[in-house]
């Protein structure tokens, strides 16, 4: 492996624009696989998964990628294993990113801001239709979620939003409220039907 190229060895390491992308080029090959092509097709597809995902992650140009052996880009895919395994949500009141901790309300679910509300659940909705499964509406959501002791607007929220993209996959993941070892993901928008409908199907992460 060259020691050059950067390769996380879990989650935690992962930032939430990482795996966000990584969750679109899953999402991608599953689409592809469910349309039944032929073997030789989804070899190929498969093929630029291992591409699209060792650029993810390392950073790397696809096209510089494309210069290095099949084997270095087989090893560098097999070391990103961690990916594939289930992981238990954790409750969190509060986490750290770039020196301040953000703290996030005991009461979430009855006392966010209704502006703040509207704010988190809108970004999912748009994010469905500009950017088809993308997690990054997370960030925002996050953003116009936590408490840092003072007031901010709407503005200085977006801009936090930013920021987040680049916490780490497992703070997001545990604030976005996974309830199963399917890592099942509900959105703000649901919070509230949930609570009255504890048996029915829920939306889940592809």
């Amino acid at each position: 492996m060259n020691k050059e190229m950067k390769i996380p060895t879990s989650l935690e390491a992962v930032t939430l624009e990482q795996f966000s992308d990584y969750h679109k080029a899953c999402c991608k090959l599953k689409d592809f696989v469910d349309k039944n092509k032929s073997e030789d097709e989804y070899l190929a597809e498969d093929l630029n998964f291992k591409l699209e995902v060792c650029s993810i992650f390392s950073g790397v140009p696809k096209e510089e990628l494309l210069e290095m052996p099949i084997a270095f880009i087989n090893e560098y895919v097999e070391q990103l294993s961690f990916l594939n395994k289930e992981r238990e949500p954790k409750e969190i009141s509060h986490f750290e990113f770039k020196g301040k901790v953000y703290d996030l309300p005991e009461t979430l679910r009855l006392n966010t801001k209704y502006g703040q509300y509207i704010e988190a659940v809108q970004s999912e909705f748009v994010s469905r239709h500009t950017d088809k499964n993308s997690l990054i509406y997370l960030a925002h959501q996050l953003a116009h979620t936590v408490d840092y002791g003072e007031e901010w607007d709407s503005k200085e929220r977006d801009k936090l939003a930013q920021e987040f993209t680049q916490i780490p996959a497992t703070v997001a993941l545990d604030f976005s409220f996974f309830l199963s070892k399917k890592l099942t993901i509900y959105s703000l928008a649901y919070l509230r039907y949930v609570e009255k409908q504890k048996g029915s199907k829920q939306p889940f992460m592809k």
